[in-house]
């Protein structure tokens, strides 16, 4: 072991690793961005207080940015180095149970990649947090499935008695096929 950092809440997803930074959210509702060598924690990133400001999301990146979804219907993106915020991006109005707070985002083509609760699977502008599209599933629906790019092509499972695996277009969303497990 090199280092522990510890924090004050449980850590429900995994860290990415840009800048010399391994940015990790806890339970505790701080993002924080760890020094890679010496485990210093060199910044901490905390959303407006609440009972569901809190990230159970792995977390992706850039090379640039840190994005992750939370529980507060949000997703946020993060300078890796400072840990300032970029831009968030709400995913749903309808609360709490419908956040994209779980899957891992993807991101590729300049988008982010992550699906909601709500059964919406968005992309989202990496740099400016714009919605580029959204798209529902109408059999079994998007919500925890971490999407995957390849190429031109988003993989990402779906919530539902079909088990069915989706292939969407990553500029539209789209879907080209898709098919039950």
């Amino acid at each position: 072991e090199r280092w522990r950092v510890r924090t004050n809440g449980p850590v429900y997803g995994s860290a990415a690793v840009a800048q010399g930074i391994a940015a990790i959210a806890s339970g505790d509702g701080v993002t924080y961005g760890i020094d890679l060598r010496t485990g210093e924690v060199r910044w901490r990133y905390a959303p407006e207080p609440g009972p569901s400001a809190f990230s159970q999301s792995p977390a992706s990146t850039d090379g640039e940015r840190i994005y992750f979804g939370a529980w507060d219907q949000q997703v946020y993106a993060l300078d890796a180095a400072t840990g300032r915020e970029a831009w968030r991006y709400r995913v749903t109005e309808r609360g709490f149970y419908y956040s994209a707070a779980i899957a891992k985002p993807a991101v590729a083509h300049g988008r982010v990649y992550i699906p909601a609760n709500e059964n919406m699977l968005h992309a989202i502008d990496a740099q400016t947090g714009a919605m580029i599209w959204k798209q529902s599933a109408p059999a079994d629906k998007f919500g925890y499935s971490s999407p995957t790019v390849v190429d031109d092509r988003i993989y990402i499972g779906t919530l539902g008695d079909q088990g069915e695996v989706k292939c969407l277009a990553a500029d539209t969303g789209r879907e080209i096929w898709s098919t039950a497990t």
